[in-house]
């Protein structure tokens, strides 16, 4: 905040007629990319693990694990289990997280129990001190290491883990860096490790097929757990070389609440219709409505015409989409018995439009003999 002079009326006039406006809106969207599986709840969503830009990580529990309200007012729970030639396997909410040699070290010598669920507590205020390998975490009674990612002996078992591990680039090149340094955050290096996070900073992965049998992280899959959510996540994995070392990572996919473009001067142009249509008959969560606005003295010179199939009306929610294709349309015709056509080509103009009354003449074309479609010429009158 400056001003030319020294009196208060004419900062405020600065202010307002001359500082360019900002928006706190903005600034925060920019800005905001935390941890967060039910991220479209608050009308956004997170990276698919293909998509550029999704997170990935190398300890096997998240803070994700210890949220006490997520929506459900439930807790998640961890298994851990002896599989004879796979080792000690990890599962929250019935979803394989890692294999151990070992069972969970605890803080204090003590036992963890095997083959029961055990519910992961929520540490108030404090749950980011758990992410990262080795760092504590609360488990029924027990303080537990958090253990590292692993899949040996569980990959190729789809009992245990019924995904593809996907195959990450190099990791610490430019497609996949390692993020997250405790350098650049020296207050919490006891809980930041190095080399521990990794960015997926390039679409190869998008044209691939490696993540075609992957669940929709905007669907929650259906869990009867008790005391667990009605529906949950299954983790991920991925597999990266280290370029110069040579060296196997083993990380899993780490969901993060992001943001699309949706300012006033570029607009999300299907309104966030593909985020409604995706959060639709959720086992858990709730679905989105639109994200647009309507047009107002703010957006008016920014106002676009989208084209898009899934645009939507701002603050509605549709329940289903259906494409007018022309299979669509013969099922519509026979259904209602009414002659509905597409029309294509159709220049319309605020002179003459078929459109612009309740009623207009058409005249067919003899000479078409399509089975979906017959064409027509509008007359005039």
């Amino acid at each position: 905040m400056v001003s030319t002079s020294n009196d208060f009326e004419s900062w405020v006039g600065e202010q307002i007629n001359v500082v360019p406006k900002s928006s706190h809106r903005q600034f925060f969207r920019k800005r905001t990319n935390p941890k967060l599986e039910y991220a479209y709840n608050v009308g956004a969503v997170g990276s698919f693990p293909c998509e550029k830009f999704s997170r990935w990580r190398k300890y096997a529990l998240s803070s994700r694990d210890q949220i006490d309200n997520r929506k459900t007012s439930t807790l998640k729970y961890l298994q851990v289990d002896l599989v004879p030639g796979v080792g000690h396997v990890w599962e929250v909410d019935g979803n394989f997280r890692t294999v151990t040699e070992g069972p969970p070290v605890t803080t204090d010598g003590s036992t963890f129990p095997l083959g029961e669920r055990q519910k992961i507590k929520w540490t108030n205020g404090g749950s980011w001190m758990s992410d990262c390998v080795g760092c504590v975490i609360q488990v029924g009674d027990h303080n537990i290491q958090n253990p590292a990612v692993n899949v040996q002996g569980a990959e190729g078992d789809a009992s245990i883990l019924p995904y593809d591990v996907v195959d990450l680039p190099a990791y610490g090149s430019q497609d996949l860096p390692s993020i997250e340094s405790p350098a650049e955050y020296p207050m919490f290096s006891t809980w930041i490790h190095e080399n521990e996070a990794a960015l997926l900073n390039t679409t190869v992965l998008e044209d691939s097929d490696q993540c075609n049998n992957f669940p929709n992280f905007r669907q929650p899959i259906p869990h009867n757990g008790v005391g667990a959510p009605d529906g949950v996540f299954p983790t991920v994995f991925g597999r990266s070389i280290d370029p110069v070392t040579l060296e196997e990572h083993v990380f899993a996919y780490d969901p993060h609440f992001s943001f699309y473009e949706n300012t006033v001067e570029n607009p999300l142009m299907d309104g966030g219709g593909q985020v409604v249509i995706d959060t639709a008959d959720l086992v858990a969560g709730t679905q989105v409505k639109c994200q647009n606005a309507r047009r107002n003295l703010l957006n008016e010179d920014h106002c676009k015409m989208s084209y898009l199939s899934t645009a939507c009306e701002p603050n509605t929610r549709p329940d289903k989409v259906v494409v007018i294709d022309m299979p669509n349309l013969a099922e519509i015709r026979a259904l209602t018995g009414r002659k509905l056509y597409p029309v294509s080509g159709l220049v319309i103009t605020d002179e003459k439009s078929p459109c612009s009354s309740s009623t207009s003449r058409w005249v067919k074309d003899e000479t078409d003999t399509s089975e979906y479609h017959q064409l027509f010429a509008c007359v005039y009158p």
